[in-house]
């Protein structure tokens, strides 16, 4: 649950929550982003109550995450892995290193991580390894069925190729009902051209 708001977060992924470095703990993204838009930025952790780095405070912030990763956090290590990858201002944090950043993703997915299976599926996707489509569909599988919106978007489209509707209306559905736009509008389309056995709508 979010220690601020108290709701519950159904599924962790980078799209729910606001990593605490500090802690390793987290917020929603709704509470996160409120206090965004009302620069009523968080001081102190709501959990540990140290003191919250800065966004440009990089030194900090990899030093936290680096402790988290050494104990075995498999947030940590996806983090780390996105960096190494160049994601999320991951220059600030080391300089782009594509053979470590996977090899953080991919401790961090035999973890059962749903944002670095997600990224490991991509990966494979051609993004920065040589097209596998059986390690793909592996890995995007198993971060859609851990609920990652991202994922079961990605898996849906997938199967469009395919004669099997039924899955891909599934995980499309799944994607759109958590807000994912791509899928809202791929839902939306399938209405319109009845498709997937829809009635057109």
């Amino acid at each position: 649950d979010c220690p601020i708001c108290l709701e519950t977060i159904k599924h962790v992924n980078y799209r729910t929550i606001s990593r605490l470095f500090c802690c390793g703990g987290f917020i929603c993204r709704q509470c996160s982003d409120l206090k965004i838009d009302t620069k009523k930025m968080l001081i102190k952790c709501p959990l540990c109550r140290e003191n919250i780095p800065h966004s440009y405070d990089y030194e900090e912030i990899r030093s936290m995450v680096l402790g988290h990763s050494n104990k075995g956090k498999a947030w940590a290590q996806t983090q780390i892995g996105m960096w190494y990858l160049g994601e999320e201002s991951g220059s600030n944090f080391f300089a782009f290193d594509e053979e470590k950043g996977l090899q953080f993703l991919k401790q961090a997915a035999d973890q059962r991580d749903s944002d670095a299976l997600l990224e490991m599926a991509l990966a494979y996707s051609e993004k920065t390894l040589k097209w596998d489509e059986s390690k793909y569909m592996y890995y995007l599988k198993e971060a859609a069925d851990l609920g990652h919106p991202g994922a079961q978007r990605e898996l849906g489209l997938a199967y469009e190729s395919s004669n099997d509707e039924k899955t891909r209306l599934h995980y499309i559905t799944l994607a759109a009902s958590q807000g994912d736009a791509v899928a809202c509008y791929t839902l939306g389309a399938y209405f319109m051209c009845a498709e997937c056995g829809l009635t057109k709508s």
